[in-house]
């Protein structure tokens, strides 16, 4: 987990806890409610916004990935798939680095520090 998931469970956590004494109390004078309702939008919405951000970040990683397996496969194959071809050809010796995937000596390294 990242430092900045870290931070967004933390508000998360921070502006429910904010909110146990107007739920189970019946606390709830105006100067808590009101800067309450703002502090718990904007964390919110911060939070929904970096969550969103990554997201699409994902989804724009896997489509460069997609996107060179096919250029792989198509070079593989000499053109594009024809009809009778029961599966592509296997091109992962090819394909490139990617961000997220191991590097080819994990095996040499140990689980733990310690070992």
């Amino acid at each position: 987990m990242s430092k900045t998931e870290l931070v967004e469970w933390i508000a998360m956590i921070l502006v429910i806890v904010l909110w146990w004494p107007m739920l189970f109390f019946d606390w709830a004078p105006a100067y808590y409610r009101y800067p309450l309702y703002v502090v718990s939008v904007v964390v919110l919405l911060a939070v929904f916004r970096a969550r969103l951000r990554r997201l699409n970040e994902g989804f724009r990683v896997s489509e460069t990935m997609m996107d060179a397996r096919r250029r792989a496969e198509d070079a593989a194959r000499g053109g594009k798939p024809s009809l009778d071809e029961k599966e592509p050809p296997d091109v992962t010796g090819q394909l490139p680095f990617m961000p997220g995937s191991p590097p080819e000596n994990a095996d040499d390294r140990p689980d733990e520090p310690g070992n």
